[in-house]
């Protein structure tokens, strides 16, 4: 992981040709590695995406609250596509969804207020998750009735700790550094699906969505698939971290006036 050092400044902001006056933004100045092998995305910076209902806890408005109050903006919606492989471009869309990206209609849930549910997180995008499976020929079901799903912009999934040390030893992880797993990436297609139960829905990722190709900046090594999967104490009111592993298995559609996010099976 990585700590970003700097300040919050204030300019215009302009994307896609819509644009806000005085925006407040953190701009970074240092970054700094918090753990040995840590990876350095390269992010030279950090667009706030959180709900626009959840702003008390910062102080100033945030870019989603902003585009609620766009006048030219037909939809208050923003969609994204995580990209899935190395070299691979994701895209960011306000005001629509982009309808050559996904098909299918979109399996809408219900976004969670900050005071609804065990372990939600001030500010974020909550929802409701009632279980996990391994897809294997016999299937491990963890079912999750006190937490909460939360949707995260880091590159992991954050699951139950003894559900993590089931799952990757039923699937071959071996360790690569004392932070890092990885499977072969020529097993992938032959690796067990994950399927997550929100809101009603299944919701299934396979492993080319919960592992990420990394080119291992050492001689010798080339492209690693390491596994995205870290597990935490889960103390039954607690939540689980649903980062771009799950989010690139699908395209996604956040309604800001509806509060809801809809999901819808990618273009493959």
């Amino acid at each position: 992981m990585e700590i970003y050092i700097g300040y919050t400044a204030r300019d215009s902001v302009s994307i896609a040709g819509l644009d806000i006056e005085k925006y407040a933004y953190q701009e970074y100045t240092e970054m700094r590695q918090g753990l040995v092998l840590a990876i350095n995305w390269g992010f030279d910076g950090l667009l706030g995406l959180t709900p626009p209902w959840n702003t008390d806890s910062i102080g100033y408005p945030t870019y989603t609250s902003r585009l609620l109050q766009q006048d030219n903006l037909e939809e208050k919606v923003f969609s994204t596509k995580f990209p899935r492989f190395l070299h691979e471009e994701g895209e960011f869309m306000v005001g629509d969804s982009n309808s050559d990206l996904y098909t299918g209609e979109f399996r809408t849930i219900k976004a969670l207020d900050d005071a609804e549910g065990p372990g939600t997180y001030e500010g974020r995008w909550n929802v409701p998750i009632s279980s996990i499976t391994l897809n294997t020929s016999l299937p491990l079901r963890l079912p999750t009735p006190n937490c909460t799903a939360v949707l995260l912009s880091e590159a992991i999934l954050a699951l139950p700790r003894q559900f993590v040390q089931n799952f990757t030893e039923i699937i071959g992880a071996e360790p690569f550094s004392w932070w890092w797993q990885t499977v072969p990436c020529d097993r992938r297609a032959y690796l067990p699906e994950l399927t997550f139960e929100i809101g009603g829905h299944n919701f299934s990722i396979n492993a080319f969505d919960y592992t990420f190709e990394w080119e291992v900046p050492r001689d010798g090594y080339g492209i690693m698939c390491v596994l995205a999967v870290e597990g935490g104490e889960m103390d039954g009111n607690d939540c689980i971290g649903l980062g771009t592993p799950f989010l690139k298995g699908f395209y996604e559609r956040f309604d800001l006036k509806e509060r809801t996010i809809g999901f819808a099976e990618l273009k493959r």
